[in-house]
């Protein structure tokens, strides 16, 4: 659509995109990785935030681990070029919790208390309830 003055008010959405990645990687002062699928994938741990688990349903646990896994590759590539351990960088699943939340689920699903259930036990649970 061009304007009265005749200039075009469509933007390319390509051109759109990488300028704003490029904006952001400005702004952050961070780094991007590019996938084979052309994402950009921010490399700076100040935007790798990990997802958290404030609902218990069938879809929104589906929805967390996909997005978990999204975050836990991330963490993977940003370790890959820092250098760090990916063990100290990931942020655990019980610190990923809604906290009054998990607290229930201890409490009356379980039948344990937030400090003794363990990380191992959460991701097995939500692995056999998917």
């Amino acid at each position: 659509m061009r304007t009265r003055s005749g200039n075009s008010t469509q933007v390319n959405q390509e051109d759109s995109a990488t300028e704003q990645t490029a904006a952001m990687a400005g702004i952050t002062g961070g780094t991007t990785a590019t996938t084979t699928s052309g994402t950009a994938i921010p490399v700076s741990s100040a935007s790798i935030m990990p997802p958290y688990v404030t609902d218990v349903s069938h879809h929104a646990l589906v929805k967390w681990k996909r997005e978990r896994q999204e975050y836990e590759d991330a963490i993977e590539a940003r370790c890959a070029t820092a250098g760090e351990d990916k063990a100290k960088a990931l942020r655990s699943v019980k610190n990923s919790f809604n906290r009054q939340l998990l607290k229930t689920l201890c409490k009356y699903e379980w039948g344990t208390t937030i400090e003794a259930v363990t990380e191992e036990r959460i991701v097995w649970i939500f692995a056999n309830e998917m």
